[in-house]
């Protein structure tokens, strides 16, 4: 015999909410390509784009390649690769900075 919310407030009990049930992987995912587009793994992105999986995650890590997480496993939208791959990149290596000492004998040397 279950007692209502009412009953309870009369004999001074707490009333505990319902809690929602948890979504399911399946529905969350199902919700996630709802909201961003077709959902793609990292590992299919790698074998598309000519990279290895460890290049992937550090696009994701530096966050260059937007990701979502659903149930512990991340997943990209299509959308966000397809702007990854459309961004302009300078080839090459990145510039090297001048160390402080040269920049200061450069100073008194003109």
């Amino acid at each position: 015999m279950e007692a209502s919310a009412e009953q309870a407030e009369f004999f001074g009990f707490p009333v505990i909410a319902e809690q929602a049930k948890p979504k399911s992987a399946l529905r969350q995912y199902i919700d996630a390509s709802e909201k961003h587009g077709p959902l793609v793994a990292p590992a299919m992105i790698a074998a598309a784009i000519g990279v290895s999986r460890q290049r992937v995650w550090q696009f994701i890590n530096e966050g260059r390649l937007p990701s979502i997480v659903i149930c512990g496993d991340r997943w990209i939208p299509a959308t966000s690769l397809e702007m990854f791959l459309t961004e302009e990149r300078r080839l090459g290596r990145p510039c090297k900075q001048p160390k402080f000492s040269k920049l200061f004998r450069a100073a008194f040397e003109k």
